[in-house]
């Protein structure tokens, strides 16, 4: 755990260094006001997303403080779908890979509150084949 978790600092300060460096803003759900969900969620809804910000506005500070756990969760599946995409896969991935991305997301995100969550995401994506299909 120790050495991911440097990894995943050292990833951010390379991040951090580069913030120049633009990410491709993935595809999220269209929100929807207000919805509150009292018992357990269906598929669909699971991977619904509240978050109203854009992706591609939302800071590890929003992640890391703002976010419900819900929201994050459903980010990290939607960015790590699309990451999954663009080398073929046609399917989503498991629960505990989508929870496993978002923890790694939460780690990396840690280093820094003014990194881009897409940045962060499609980093990690590229620096852990274990997340490829």
């Amino acid at each position: 755990m120790r050495s991911r978790t440097a990894a995943a600092i050292g990833t951010a300060a390379l991040l951090a260094a580069l913030t120049a460096c633009t990410a491709t803003e993935t595809h999220h759900t269209t929100p929807r006001a207000n919805k509150q969900v009292t018992h357990s969620p269906s598929i669909a809804s699971k991977y619904e997303q509240t978050w109203k910000t854009p992706y591609k506005d939302t800071t590890c500070g929003d992640f890391l403080t703002r976010m419900s756990e819900h929201e994050r969760w459903a980010m990290a599946a939607d960015m790590l779908s699309s990451s999954r995409k663009t080398d073929g896969a046609i399917t989503i991935p498991v629960d505990s890979e989508i929870t496993r991305f978002e923890k790694d997301i939460a780690i990396t995100c840690s280093a820094s509150p003014v990194l881009k969550t897409p940045e962060i995401a499609v980093t990690i994506y590229l620096m852990d084949p274990s997340y490829k299909p």
